[in-house]
């Protein structure tokens, strides 16, 4: 199974106020993507971002990963990450391929959390402090898991009343598919998803921006007034961490925004008990009429009835395809 790992990032400026020149993001944006790769060909579904991470800062996470006691061992084949920058706001993403039965996410977020903060020192603030005078002092970041069904997966009382936990129904636009349910959880460390079927992009970039409005932002501004050395790591210790109190707020809107209360999952539930009665009365609508033509025509326009309904169907989904 694949593991994605979103890191979202709000840098903190001596002046938070400060709008760069165009000329100013050419020439950061330039000293900073020097040091990725950058995809040939247009960005797919698969990889979300322009640029990647190249093989030496891969081989960091691959030989950090290997010092633990894990079940397997990585490989440069195993890992990939993608990189996002833009004025104050960084996005790092990284793809780990591990067994289905792999228990080893702590380690993945302590190896994640000891590799990023470096990178961004070197390869973005040191940039902006090179090229502006408003200076970058800091950031604030907070870990996304997404994690594919495995018997790890949050299926019992004790797993959801460890951590603050809540299911979300994502609509599907497949024909004969009511929706999808994942399980967010949302901890002081990061915020997991757990999902059985596919989890769209519109809901990642969702979860991302719920990050940032709701967490990122909102520490940003409780920590105005507060006093910031010119010593990045010194600040990271000191305020790059989320308390109970944001942690509540941040859930609650979570909840709000992605329609996880009691009442709203009561609504989808019957919303799906009229789904599938909808598909009930569809398939009875198709079989009478076709009863009436076997009974006054005979198999021969049966068989013709059957043919014309399928070429409808597939004339119907490719339709919808196409407009997607």
């Amino acid at each position: 199974m694949i593991i994605e790992i979103y890191v979202p990032v709000l840098i903190k400026f001596f002046n938070d106020e400060v709008v760069f020149k165009d000329k100013e993001i050419q020439e950061i944006n330039k000293k900073v993507y020097v040091n990725f790769n950058k995809y040939s060909d247009k960005v797919s579904r698969h990889n979300h971002f322009d640029y990647y991470f190249k093989e030496e800062k891969i081989r960091e996470l691959v030989d950090a990963l290997n010092t633990y006691d894990l079940s397997f061992s990585f490989s440069l084949e195993d890992i990939s990450g993608e990189f996002y920058y833009y004025h104050h706001r960084i996005i790092l993403k990284f793809e780990f391929k591990v067994p289905d039965d792999f228990d080893g996410t702590r380690r993945l977020r302590s190896v994640i959390n000891g590799f990023y903060p470096k990178l961004i020192k070197e390869y973005v603030f040191d940039n902006i402090n090179s090229i502006s005078e408003t200076k970058a002092v800091s950031f604030y970041s907070y870990m996304m898991m997404i994690i594919p069904k495995n018997k790890y997966q949050l299926s019992n009382y004790t797993d959801r009343l460890g951590s603050v936990t809540f299911s979300i129904i994502e609509s599907t636009n497949k024909f004969l598919t009511y929706g999808n349910t994942h399980y967010v959880r949302i901890s002081i460390p990061s915020l997991i998803v757990y999902y059985d079927k596919l989890i769209s992009n519109d809901t990642k970039v969702d979860l991302i921006n719920l990050i940032y409005q709701n967490l990122l932002y909102e520490k940003k501004l409780t920590d105005c007034d507060c006093e910031f050395s010119e010593d990045l790591f010194e600040n990271l210790e000191k305020y790059n961490s989320i308390d109970e109190s944001k942690l509540t707020l941040f859930w609650n809107n979570t909840m709000d925004m992605l329609g996880g209360k009691i009442s709203e999952k009561q609504a989808h539930s019957i919303d799906k008990h009229n789904y599938y009665l909808t598909l009930i009365g569809l398939f009875i609508s198709v079989v009478l009429p076709g009863q009436t033509i076997y009974d006054y025509f005979g198999i021969k326009y049966l068989i013709i009835y059957f043919i014309a309904l399928v070429l409808f169907i597939s004339i119907f989904a490719i339709g919808r395809s196409i407009k997607k």
